[in-house]
């Protein structure tokens, strides 16, 4: 079994990745996420596809969609937490009392930028 520092190093990759093309998300094969975490765990590392998750939760950075059975084929996006396309997104993905309301300023957010770039 891997340690928490190696998956979380792992984690710290993609992000250096998006950091050095300044994105706010990026699709990647599911085999490269856990390639990451393999790389700085060493021969024989394991982990979970939950404890994948929760260590990229933990560096800021959301998975999307995510096989939480620890399938390594397909692919995912990385989204950066604190971005407005992952917060729209997690607006639509737990809904609650006032997601409805949320989610409609985020989308009219997002309708405000597009305005101004044009």
């Amino acid at each position: 079994m891997t340690s928490l520092d190696s998956i979380h190093a792992g984690a710290q990759v993609i992000k250096r990745e998006l950091d050095h093309s300044s994105l706010a998300f990026k699709t990647y094969p599911v085999a490269h996420i856990f390639d990451a975490v393999k790389g700085k765990g060493g021969e024989g590392t394991h982990c979970s596809a939950e404890q994948v998750e929760i260590a990229f939760w933990q560096a800021g950075l959301l998975l999307f969609p995510w096989d939480k059975t620890g399938g390594k084929e397909g692919h995912t996006r990385v989204y950066r937490a604190g971005s407005l396309i992952a917060s729209i997104l997690n607006a639509m993905r737990f809904p609650g009392a006032n997601s409805d309301e949320d989610l409609s300023k985020l989308i009219a957010t997002t309708k405000a930028r597009t305005k101004r770039e044009k």
